[in-house]
């Protein structure tokens, strides 16, 4: 998969909203390869990771979502434009190819 990176814009929003936003808010924002065992241990470590998808299960475009959490091996997403996909469980794998940009946040 290409890098992108966090400059591209997202359909409606810039993607520099996710670390401007954050750092104005008092939070670390890291932005993250697609590595799926830095993905894990962030949400494993309670860090919600802000993901940026391309077309696929979330949008024919651009859309962010929430990597919230684990269960088990399986990833807790938190779509806020589908209440269905935010009560589905995903795993790693489903999701990485959707993924476009993602950011870990941490309390500062």
């Amino acid at each position: 998969m290409p890098r992108r990176t966090a400059s591209r814009r997202a359909d409606g929003s810039e993607w520099s909203l996710i670390p401007e936003g954050g750092s104005l808010l008092g939070l670390d924002v890291t932005e993250l390869p697609l590595d799926e065992g830095r993905v894990r241990a962030n949400l494993e470590a309670g860090n919600p990771v802000i993901c940026v998808m391309g077309p696929g299960d979330f949008t024919t475009t651009g859309h962010f979502v929430v990597l919230a959490g684990m269960d088990g091996d399986s990833i807790v997403v938190r779509d806020p434009n589908s209440r269905s996909r935010s009560k589905m469980l995903w795993s790693y794998e489903w999701l990485a190819g959707q993924v476009q940009a993602l950011w870990a946040l941490r309390n500062a």
